[in-house]
């Protein structure tokens, strides 16, 4: 049977794992590395520079960056084919509606296919909570706990059969109202924005405040709705309500989910007292940046409407420091 020729694209931990777990007539041709590096084991180590004097079936990227490492080597010119990708993962969780996306996304992004020829590994799942898998970013934005906690949520309205269609108020770019349109696809979206940035009023006073408002107030020129709209798995069930809330909150209709998103104390705070009475029992809001240093009112706005009206909420570690309202 005829010898296969890999390349390992990386000497870290990763690298050291796969070069463990090589089938028998796979052999290592060499290691490429970014810099200078002593030979392994009797293996030479060379540069991008000198892939082309060594003679390989395979190339696999061999640290945690997998994406990065393709693209680099289809840059150097590389053919595709000749391109595997391998990822770290977590620890085994739950199947969901985000997970199997992640399934799919990840493994059209790593081309990790020829991996069980190549490697005794057993097939290999990419999970969620493998927060260092940066592939699972294609699918997971940005936020991690944010987003994982969204799917929970999720979970348990639809267990429990909690009534009501959900939605968000400040949706910028749409990519956190993405993953609520997937986890609740029997339900309305209502999707609350100027879609046109922040208004007048809202942008002075953020040019008054500290630099994570200031440099909010001037970065967020706001998203076309259409643009939004495409990024919608299930768009038929989006509805848009543009303006300025929570002037622009028209609805008479319960509410099991609500994501809450505009930093600033009047309208969270109004937003929360409009919302409120329209959250099914056993509904939840989310309200974002509730721990976030660069938007010290949205904390002040939830405490003050949670002392007044007697509601709980949980806060959550996520990048803005979230909290969640329960009724």
């Amino acid at each position: 049977m005829k010898e296969i020729r890999v390349v390992l694209f990386g000497t870290g931990a990763l690298g050291k794992f796969l070069t463990e777990h090589l089938r028998e007539r796979i052999r290592i041709a060499a290691y490429l590395v970014t810099g200078t590096s002593e030979d392994i084991n009797g293996v030479p180590t060379i540069s991008l520079e000198k892939l082309d004097e060594v003679e390989y079936d395979y190339i696999v990227v061999a640290f945690g960056n997998t994406a990065k490492g393709i693209g680099i080597l289809e840059k150097a010119g590389v053919p595709k084919e000749k391109i595997v990708g391998y990822a770290y993962t977590g620890l085994t969780y739950e199947e969901s509606r985000i997970q199997k996306e992640c399934d799919r996304t990840v493994r059209e992004t790593l081309r990790s296919e020829k991996i069980p020829e190549l490697f005794d590994i057993p097939e290999k799942k990419y999970f969620l909570c493998g927060m260092n898998v940066l592939e699972n970013r294609d699918v997971i934005k940005r936020d991690f706990v944010r987003e994982q906690t969204l799917a929970f949520l999720a979970e348990e309205i639809n267990r429990r059969n909690i009534k009501g269609n959900v939605a968000e108020i400040g949706v910028s770019k749409g990519e956190f109202a993405q993953k609520i349109n997937l986890l609740f696809p029997n339900r309305k979206l209502y999707l609350f924005d100027t879609f046109e940035g922040l208004c007048a009023k809202d942008k002075a006073s953020a040019l008054k405040m500290g630099w994570g408002e200031k440099q909010y107030a001037l970065a967020e020129k706001g998203t076309p709705v259409e643009e939004v709209l495409q990024t919608m798995p299930y768009r038929e069930l989006c509805i848009i309500k543009k303006g300025y809330f929570p002037e622009s909150f028209d609805l008479e209709e319960e509410l099991a989910f609500v994501s809450l998103d505009i930093d600033f104390y009047d309208p969270t705070k109004r937003g929360l007292e409009v919302i409120y009475p329209y959250l099914s029992k056993g509904g939840y809001i989310m309200v974002h940046d509730f721990h976030n240093l660069s938007y010290t009112e949205t904390r002040n706005a939830v405490i003050d409407f949670c002392e007044a009206n007697g509601a709980a909420y949980v806060p959550i570690p996520d990048v803005g420091g979230s909290v969640v309202l329960v009724k």
